[in-house]
C-alpha cells in the first residue's frame, strides 16, 4: 500500500514545533486587526508575524499559503478534515435545515456525512457508469424548488464533467462544491480541481497524495466565502457583532474545526513534494493501464482530466464478467490469494446508508459500479514502483489464464471489499 514519504524537512519543521511549543496558535477572540486578517488572501497571511492569530500559527498560514499559491487560489483555509470542510462551506454559503444539496452516492460516507452534519436533505443522484462521477442529466433529474448546491466528487482523482456541472449549476443558480478529496493537483480545462466551483474541498488522511495524518483545506474565489469559512473553523461567535451583516452571524457558530501546527508543519513540508509524489501516481497508473490492455474484460475508468493533470488517488478499473467467465468477487479473491491487496468499491452506496434511507433515490449505474464492476489499486503511490505495477499485472494474467478453473472456485464467499476510502 501507499505509505507517506518522510525526509529531513518534516523532521526538521516538526522539531522546530516541538521546540518553540507550536501546538497550536488559533486565538478565538476580537483581537487586534481580525476583521482584516479574515479577509486576507492567502498569499498575505503566511508573512504575517503573530505568535497568536485568528488565523492559527505560523506553519497552518505559511501551509495555507503554500497550498493556495500551488492551487492558484485566493484563500486556502486549513481545517481537521475533509469532512469538515464540507459541513463549513454548507454554513458559509448559507444553507438552512430543509435546503436540498444533491451528491452522488458513490464515494465515501464522510461525503453525506458532512452535508448531513450541517442540517441539510442529502439528495443522491445517479453517476456515468464510465466515468463513475455525476453529470448534469444525472444531477437534473432532482433538482427542484428546494434545490440549493450540488457536490461532485472527483473520484479517484477523475475530475469527470465538472466543467459542464459548473455550467448547469451557473444556469440553475446553484452553488457548486467540488469534494475533490482525492484530486490533488489534477486539471481539467488547465483549471486546477478545487478551484472551479465556489468551494473545493481537499482530504490529507493518510492514505491521500498528500499526508498529514489527519486533516482538510477549502478553497476559495471569494472574500465572503473565506470570511465565514475562517469564523467556522475558530468558534467564530466571539468574532461578530449585532452591527454585523446577518449572514455572518449565522455563519459564527462555535465549531472547533482547526488544524494543529505540528499536521500544518507535515503539510506545508508535503506541498514542497507533490509534484514528485503526484509523479509516481501517474507514472504507476499509466504502467497499469498500458498493461491491463491485453485483457479484454478490463478497462480503466474514464478519465476526463488534461493530460498533464492525472494524478489518480486509486487505479480504478471496470470488470466485465461476461467477458472474463467468472465474476468480480471471484477476481478479487484470486488477486488477494495472489498476494495483490485489490479494491471492490464501497461496502455500501451511500443512499443505502441507515442514515439516509429514506431519501430513496434511485440509482442503479452507481449500484452495479459498486457490486459488480468497480475495483481498484491504492498502491500507486509512494513507495510502489513500476516493478510493483508489472507484478499485478502478472497477475492478473496468471488468473486470465484459467477462467473455468476460476468460476468454479467457491470460496469467494464471506470476502469483504476494502474500502475506497477518503
Amino acid at each position: 500500500m501507499s505509505r507517506p514519504h518522510i525526509d529531513d524537512l518534516e523532521r526538521t519543521y516538526l522539531a522546530d514545533c516541538l521546540d518553540r511549543k507550536l501546538f497550536s496558535r488559533f486565538v478565538g477572540s476580537p483581537v487586534g486587526d481580525f476583521r482584516r486578517f479574515l479577509a486576507m488572501p492567502s498569499e498575505d497571511v503566511g508573512e504575517l508575524d503573530d505568535f497568536w492569530s485568528v488565523l492559527g500559527g505560523p506553519y497552518v498560514r505559511r501551509f495555507e499559503q503554500r497550498f493556495a499559491e500551488r492551487h492558484q487560489a485566493r484563500f486556502a483555509i486549513s481545517m481537521n478534515s475533509c469532512t469538515s470542510c464540507l459541513t463549513a462551506a454548507m454554513l458559509a454559503l448559507g444553507l438552512e435545515q430543509g435546503d436540498e444539496v444533491i451528491t452522488t452516492p458513490f464515494s465515501f460516507t464522510a461525503t453525506a456525512t458532512g452535508l448531513h452534519a450541517a442540517g441539510v436533505k442529502v439528495r443522491f443522484a445517479d453517476i456515468d457508469p464510465e466515468t463513475l462521477c455525476l453529470t448534469p442529466a444525472t444531477v437534473d433529474n432532482l433538482v427542484g424548488p428546494q434545490t440549493r448546491a450540488v457536490v461532485p466528487v472527483h473520484i479517484m482523482g477523475n475530475a469527470g464533467h465538472v466543467l459542464e456541472l459548473a455550467d448547469y449549476c451557473r444556469d440553475k443558480g446553484l452553488a457548486m462544491v467540488e469534494d475533490s478529496a482525492q484530486a490533488l493537483q489534477s486539471k481539467r480545462g488547465g483549471r486546477i480541481l478545487g478551484t472551479i466551483g465556489d468551494v473545493g474541498v481537499f482530504s490529507f488522511q493518510e492514505s491521500k497524495n498528500l499526508m498529514t495524518g489527519e486533516g482538510g483545506m477549502a478553497l476559495t474565489a471569494s472574500e465572503d466565502l473565506a470570511y465565514k469559512l475562517r469564523l467556522i473553523r475558530n468558534h467564530g461567535e466571539a468574532m461578530v457583532f449585532e452591527d454585523d451583516p446577518e449572514d455572518r452571524i449565522r455563519a459564527a457558530v462555535g465549531f472547533n474545526f482547526r488544524l494543529p501546527e505540528p499536521l500544518a508543519a507535515i503539510g506545508l513540508a508535503q506541498t514542497q513534494k507533490m509534484g514528485y509524489l503526484n509523479g509516481l501516481r501517474t507514472e504507476n497508473w499509466r504502467t497499469l493501464v498500458d498493461g491491463f490492455g491485453q485483457f479484454d474484460f478490463i478497462r480503466p475508468q474514464r478519465i476526463t482530466n488534461d493530460y498533464d493533470g492525472i494524478h489518480p488517488y486509486c487505479a480504478a478499473f471496470l470488470f466485465d464478467a461476461d467477458r472474463a467467465g467468472f465474476s468480480r468477487a471471484q477476481f478479487a479473491a484470486a488477486l488477494r490469494a495472489e498476494g495483490v491487496p485489490v479494491a471492490t468499491a464501497f461496502p455500501r452506496l451511500m443512499n443505502e446508508n441507515p442514515l439516509f434511507r429514506d431519501s430513496r433515490d434511485v440509482t442503479p449505474n452507481a449500484r452495479t459500479a459498486n457490486y459488480e464492476t468497480c475495483f481498484g489499486f491504492f498502491q500507486i503511490g509512494y513507495p510502489n514502483t513500476i516493478a510493483d505495477m508489472r507484478q499485478i499485472i502478472e497477475a492478473v494474467g496468471k488468473i486470465a489464464a484459467c477462467p473455468d478453473e476460476l468460476s468454479a472456485w467457491n470460496e469467494v464467499e464471506g470476502v469483504r471489499p476494502l474500502v475506497l476510502g477518503r
